[in-house]
């Protein structure tokens, strides 16, 4: 499953009730009122499956909970996996797959691992101290081709949801 928000700007009224506010504008046009849609699609054919629509006032990083909640009810099914942008990556969001028996992949942002651990972590790679592991695809061909390499970093955290205390685990590549 992949998720995704994006929003549309112009030249809208703003009411105070409205779909359209003013917000962090992606398209760095702060003068244009914009409304938000939280969507999630079924990879690899990229079919919709859950839209959401809201406020342009609202910050992309809380629309991921209700957006899995409404995906779990479409497909009735667990044990996922969702794939999508840094913004997926609060350790709210990552309990909550756990929680519900779901995988998830996305990019890390800075302010969840800061450049010095980074740094850190990549270090025995730069003096070949630490092995990489190789990543393959098999082409239609029926060939094999090297894509990638890469290696794995394990954090463990913890958050508290419902009452229940989660540990998400959390692997860097």
């Amino acid at each position: 499953m992949r998720l995704d928000a994006t929003s549309a700007s112009d030249y809208w009224a703003v009411s105070k009730n409205g779909l359209f506010q003013f917000g962090h504008n992606k398209d760095h046009r702060p003068n244009l009122a914009q409304a938000k849609v939280m969507s999630t699609a079924l990879e690899p054919l990229g079919m919709p499956l859950v839209a959401q629509s809201v406020s342009g006032e609202k910050a992309d990083d809380p629309l991921y909970i209700p957006a899995i909640d409404e995906m779990r009810k479409a497909v009735e099914e667990w044990g996922l996996l969702y794939v999508g942008d840094n913004k997926m990556m609060s350790l709210a969001t990552l309990a909550h797959w756990v929680a519900g028996s779901d995988y998830y992949l996305e990019p890390l942002a800075l302010t969840q691992v800061p450049q010095a651990t980074i740094d850190a972590y990549l270090a025995p790679v730069w003096t070949r101290k630490q092995s990489l592991t190789a990543v393959y695809r098999e082409q239609a061909s029926d060939e094999t081709v090297k894509i990638a390499e890469g290696f794995e970093v394990q954090e463990q955290l913890t958050a508290r949801i419902s009452g229940q205390t989660i540990t998400p685990g959390l692997n860097a590549v």
